[in-house]
């Protein structure tokens, strides 16, 4: 009877421990954990751990430990702290774990071992008119895992830590990149273009051609208008200086002196040269213009009328 109301204390004890007491650890599946007690002890007698409220190991003073059930050959104890090792862990190995040393019953730690997260992948659904694209990130999750989380990137940029995201022609990136991550690893997608952003032709590799190509139409057309402005100018000087040398060379057939060309008619009659005249004064222009420096840039018939006239 006695051995009944002591399982039974033992039972009572450990459901009405308060959760707020129990420590969560997460552990990968073939790694190895140290459980510690709660407290400390300047010395102990007897350490009993248990899982689930069943013993995995028992020691006592001057004794080796002694592993028990299918914990046998993964867990060693560290007598001076009483903290317990597990290797090789398995899923089955979940569950809450509580040291009792020297009959004290010391607090709970919930052990949760869980796999790695496998590698996602991604699926697309869009409307006809590609306009609208959900993707989703796919992967067999199951309690084995623990909590995952989800997170949709784009380069260092975090978009959202659901397990679907949404695209519209808003979304300019590239490219995107689904995660998984649990409290032991983390796994990547390949990463997936835009299905909305047509590949190989980014915004900016559109943008900047068009920007090079405005800038180039515009000062093309600004040189254009500087060179018609420039030829009709030469066109108007060429006008003006063809008709003027017409007039000098029609006074000149008339025998009229520039000064009397610039002050007006005159009454005096104007001198005509004679065809040998003429001839003398081809013979000596050049002369004739190295004497007269100032004349050098008159116009020909400008220089011939004036050479004419001086000589």
């Amino acid at each position: 009877m006695s051995a009944f109301w002591t399982v039974s204390a033992v039972l009572l004890l450990y459901f009405m421990q308060d959760s707020d007491c129990s420590r969560l650890i997460y552990a990968k599946i073939g790694d190895s954990v140290i459980l510690h007690p709660s407290q400390t002890f300047e010395s102990m007698s007897t350490i009993t751990w248990m899982h689930n409220m069943n013993a995995i190991m028992q020691w006592r003073s001057g004794g080796d430990a002694v592993c028990l059930g299918d914990f046998i050959g993964r867990c060693r104890l560290d007598k001076p702290t009483g903290s317990l090792l597990i290797k090789h862990l398995t899923v089955e190995d979940t569950g809450k774990y509580n040291p009792e040393i020297d009959n004290k019953i010391l607090d709970v730690t919930e052990l949760w071992v869980i796999k790695p997260v496998p590698k996602p992948t991604v699926s697309a659904e869009c409307n006809n008119g590609m306009s609208v694209c959900d993707l989703t990130c796919e992967a067999n999750i199951t309690s084995h895992f623990g909590p995952v989380m989800y997170r949709w990137e784009a380069g260092d940029k975090l978009l959202s830590t659901n397990m679907k995201i949404s695209l519209t022609r808003n979304n300019m990136e590239r490219s995107f990149v689904c995660k998984l991550q649990n409290h032991v690893s983390n796994s990547s997608s390949d990463e997936v273009p835009n299905p909305i952003v047509p590949q190989g032709i980014h915004p900016a590799g559109v943008a900047v051609p068009i920007v090079v190509l405005v800038l180039f139409l515009v000062a093309v057309g600004s040189y254009m208008r500087q060179r018609n402005d420039e030829k009709q100018v030469q066109t108007v000087e060429e006008v003006h200086v063809k008709r003027s040398a017409l007039s000098l060379k029609a006074l000149r057939n008339n025998g009229v002196s520039l000064e009397s060309f610039e002050s007006g008619p005159s009454p005096s009659p104007v001198r005509k040269f004679s065809s040998a005249r003429e001839i003398y004064l081809q013979d000596d222009e050049e002369r004739w213009v190295q004497n007269h420096p100032e004349y050098r840039n008159l116009t020909p018939e400008l220089r011939e009328f004036r050479l004419h006239r001086d000589l």
